[in-house]
């Protein structure tokens, strides 16, 4: 029996298949392409009469060779957002622990019957909206069998935007008048939550449907960058041996210029406002990103 089974690359081992780390936003030099830039020859050559650096290979018979960026802060991958969502719904956002009760016998029962790719609806559609963590998990005694943390948990997440995720928190007050439920919004970056699924246990990953073989839910946020090779994405020479770029390249060449941006601003220590340019320029690399995915996304500041 012969199958085939997609996964999603983890942060390593994008790294692990790169064959260079592109940072450099010029394309050529007097020397023709130029290393660590997108035309790179290690990652394979379009032109005749060159080799590629990699393989050794000319360019009929290199298949080319994927490099990558290394972002200055975490991204999200448009693709996942409403899996991440989910992930966030169902695990606490402090300690990282579902809030279900994995002895629950429906649970057993999910795991034991369904698919891995229909796990996360289920037990998304099980975990209560408004909740504490631990509460699900205390038996008759009061004891908290899964020793959750007691957080209060946000009610709701929306994503207008794919630069950031907002946590509804409900609470509620006592005032003069009676009770009333005051709402409070967080806004979780990227950062936030790859720190939050990062802390989830192989064993809880495995219940929401994932594996630690093919995609641990913090490997639906891009550290890493696959840039794909330049016979992907080849250039056309002009009349006037002026070259004409793949739109790809341009968008990998944007995405490059303000991750250089970033790392700088991250790194400053005199910059006046230096959270608001900050934020500004991971909102504008997860632009870039977003749309290098997909043109067409909605809901892109």
């Amino acid at each position: 029996l012969c199958e085939i089974q997609f996964g999603v690359l983890s942060p390593e081992e994008i790294k692990k298949r790169s064959v260079v780390n592109i940072f450099e936003q010029q394309l050529y030099d007097s020397n023709g392409p130029k290393l660590n830039a997108l035309f790179d020859p290690r990652m394979g050559v379009i032109e005749r009469n060159k080799r590629c650096k990699t393989c050794l290979q000319d360019y009929i018979e290199c298949p080319g060779h994927f490099g990558h960026i290394e972002l200055a802060k975490p991204i999200y991958n448009s693709l996942f957002i409403d899996q991440i969502k989910k992930i966030l719904k169902c695990v606490c956002n402090s300690c990282s622990k579902l809030l279900i009760d994995k002895d629950n016998e429906l649970v057993k029962d999910i795991i034991k019957t369904k698919k891995a790719r229909d796990r996360l609806t289920l037990i998304s559609a099980m975990t209560p909206k408004s909740s504490v963590c631990g509460i699900e998990t205390t038996d008759k005694s009061g004891e908290n069998t899964n020793k959750g943390c007691g957080a209060k948990q946000p009610k709701q997440f929306n994503s207008k935007d794919t630069d950031y995720i907002i946590a509804e928190i409900h609470q509620t007050k006592s005032t003069d008048t009676g009770k009333h439920i005051e709402k409070t919004n967080i806004t979780y970056s990227a950062e936030i939550v790859l720190n939050i699924f990062k802390r989830i246990s192989k064993e809880d990953a495995y219940i929401l449907g994932f594996s630690k073989e093919w995609c641990l839910p913090h490997w639906l946020i891009y550290i890493n960058l696959p840039v794909a090779p330049p016979s992907v994405r080849p250039s056309v020479k002009l009349y006037n041996n002026q070259r004409s770029e793949d739109d790809i390249t341009q968008k990998y060449n944007d995405i490059i210029k303000n991750n250089n941006i970033l790392k700088d601003k991250i790194s400053s220590n005199n910059e006046k406002n230096k959270d608001y340019y900050i934020n500004t320029y991971t909102g504008l690399v997860q632009y870039h990103i977003s749309t290098l995915i997909d043109s067409e996304s909605k809901g892109l500041s």
